[in-house]
């Protein structure tokens, strides 16, 4: 099963990207936690795909999604943004793993040409690179791709080991 940030946003208007007030934002915020908390119970190991929008989250969510996995395609920026995520597979007592794509700013504006260019850098100002000391069981970190046409990011891999 597959959580995306975008199609609660497409449900729940105006999202994030472009809301006008910080109670749009906490809206999608918590539509997605309520997500997330009902989802977890029927799993058994959730994955966060996290990264810039247009980074390929939602390539690489379609690619590992299986039974019995929830894949949470979100952006999470920050470690505030991710511990409610956190929090709901530890209360589930299932393993949550994480994987950052980082993908060029440029690569990202390419793919995702409607969200404005300060809104991208906005969200990459605040991106925190997720640590395995947030609670995640492991943590993968993906180079994304540099062609603004391949979705593919078979680069280099690193995990953390902290």
């Amino acid at each position: 099963m597959i959580i995306s940030g975008d199609k609660i946003a497409q449900k729940n208007r105006p999202h994030v990207r472009g809301a006008t007030s910080k109670h749009a934002a906490k809206k999608h915020l918590a539509a997605l936690r309520a997500e997330t908390r009902a989802a977890v119970e029927k799993s058994r190991s959730v994955v966060l795909i996290m990264g810039l929008p247009g980074a390929g989250k939602s390539t690489h969510a379609a690619a590992i999604d299986a039974p019995g996995l929830l894949v949470i395609d979100t952006c999470a920026p920050t470690p505030a943004h991710r511990e409610p995520l956190i929090r709901a597979a530890r209360r589930a007592k299932i393993p949550i793993d994480c994987v950052f794509i980082d993908t060029p700013i440029r690569v990202c504006e390419a793919r995702r040409p409607k969200i404005p260019q300060a809104e991208l850098y906005t969200i990459k100002a605040k991106l925190a690179r997720p640590r395995k000391s947030e609670g995640f069981r492991a943590v993968c970190y993906i180079q994304g791709s540099h062609d603004e046409k391949k979705t593919n990011t078979t680069h280099a891999i690193e995990g953390d080991r902290s």
